[in-house]
């Protein structure tokens, strides 16, 4: 299958910046998705990738097994905030990534958040392979929906193929399910 994007090209100031948080990923096509949403959330990579600057990325500790790698998109006309949970426990689950957005209220009310979405980056050998497969994912993702997260699956193929667009969809998601909230919050249809 031929590829529909340009496969992600970090500057080496991003490859410093955002190397731990690879080394949380536990598979290529993991490191494949992030590298991608991490471009696409960095303004100054899109604009001018030898200008990545240190303070967009932050990196705090939150036990030994999770990391939050929260990107702040300093554009005051946006004014939000993008959290990406890397290989977090939620519930009996270790989700490959959770994300979620939050923007301020433009009418200085508590901020908005998005839903929180998880990300799952399926490899063909643990995925889909068998019906057991299937069906293991299939009910792991009602158990989280009932936990209140959307569920986002990308196949190693799609990764592959069109990293790019993967990470365009789950962006898209996120300010789509924001828009809604603040939409309900102001009473403005949706």
């Amino acid at each position: 299958m031929q590829r529909t994007d340009t496969p992600i090209q970090l500057t080496r100031r991003q490859e410093e910046l955002w190397e731990h948080h690879f080394e949380l990923c536990e598979s290529p096509i993991e490191r494949t998705f992030l590298g991608s949403y991490l471009c696409l959330l960095d303004r100054a990579t899109r604009s001018d990738p030898d200008n990545a600057i240190e303070p967009v990325v932050s990196s705090t500790e939150l036990g030994a097994d999770m990391t939050v790698a929260g990107l702040f998109d300093l554009d005051p006309l946006l004014d939000r905030a993008d959290v990406i949970v890397i290989q977090p426990e939620v519930g009996n689950f270790r989700p490959d990534f959770v994300l979620w957005r939050v923007y301020a209220d433009p009418a200085g009310g508590d901020p908005m958040p998005s839903v929180k979405a998880i990300v799952e980056c399926d490899g063909h050998d643990f995925h889909e392979r068998t019906k057991e497969q299937a069906a293991r994912d299939k009910s792991r993702d009602r158990q989280l929906q009932a936990q209140g997260y959307y569920v986002l699956r990308f196949t190693g193929s799609e990764l592959w193929n069109n990293s790019n667009g993967c990470a365009r969809e789950a962006d898209e998601f996120l300010t789509e399910s924001a828009y809604r909230a603040a939409a309900k919050r102001h009473k403005f249809p949706a």
